[in-house]
């Protein structure tokens, strides 16, 4: 008996088929577990006001904006790095938000680069995880030492310091996490992760998870980050870049 033959352009058609379910079954996990919600790479015009980007300031309008600066940062290993610009954040200036898709369950994971210049010894927050208008993850900077300290706070809640000192003109990936939690109306936690290890699954936090002493109302959105230059007696001076926002660590 004769064995059954096969042309080769039936034998390519096979081929491109099962090349096809494969991209798309790729396709399918990237979306399921590494997708953004947001990925900000401030890619503007070098010198416009983010409120001519899509932002919208929130407190001191129209003094002394945040504006697009160039260089972007750079981070090795993060897809964003050296994409687009960045932005040059000072003290007493205008703070503005932006806003994404609605988290209501799980866990609302924002990351980013910075490179601090200057810092004061009460410290301020000046990015923000928010609901609304309110603002239920704050992410500080203070002075120490020679260079400064990070902390993480829920709502205006008992900040939690990082007890590492950081150098001045570094630049730093940093990760935070609000988790919605169902025991009590107080004990959803934020935590924060500094510089953690790119392509890996998530480690266990810096600082957190934190409820800030148990006191803060929990939220039941997430729907905005925002850029704050806080008091000119207590805040930080920093370059931002990179900004992600998600529902998982990928």
């Amino acid at each position: 008996m004769k064995a059954k033959s096969y042309s080769k352009h039936a034998t390519s058609k096979w081929l491109v088929a099962i090349l096809v379910s494969l991209v798309s079954f790729l396709a399918s996990l990237n979306v399921t577990f590494g997708q953004a919600l947001i990925t900000e790479d401030f890619s503007y015009t070098v010198g416009t006001a983010l409120t001519a980007n899509g932002y919208t300031a929130i407190s001191g309008a129209g003094t002394d904006a945040v504006t697009v600066t160039s260089p972007g940062l750079t981070y090795t290993g993060s897809p964003s790095s050296g994409v687009g610009n960045a932005i040059t954040m000072t003290t007493s200036g205008e703070d503005v938000t932006k806003t994404f898709t609605p988290i209501t369950s799980g866990s609302a994971y924002a990351s980013f680069f910075v490179k601090v210049s200057s810092a004061q010894a009460t410290g301020d927050y000046f990015f923000s995880v928010m609901s609304g208008g309110g603002f239920p993850l704050r992410f500080y900077i203070k002075s120490s030492g020679a260079g400064y300290v990070f902390g993480i706070s829920k709502g205006s809640g008992t900040i939690s310091w990082d007890a590492t000192e950081r150098a001045f003109g570094t630049t730093f990936l940093v990760v935070t996490k609000y988790t919605y939690n169902s025991g009590s109306t107080t004990d959803d936690a934020v935590s924060m992760f500094i510089n953690p290890a790119l392509g890996s699954s998530e480690p266990t936090p810096t600082v957190g998870p934190t409820t800030s002493g148990g006191a803060i109302a929990d939220v039941t959105t997430l729907d905005r980050f925002g850029l704050r230059q806080g008091s000119a007696t207590a805040a930080s001076a920093q370059v931002v870049d990179g900004i992600r926002v998600g529902t998982t660590w990928a």
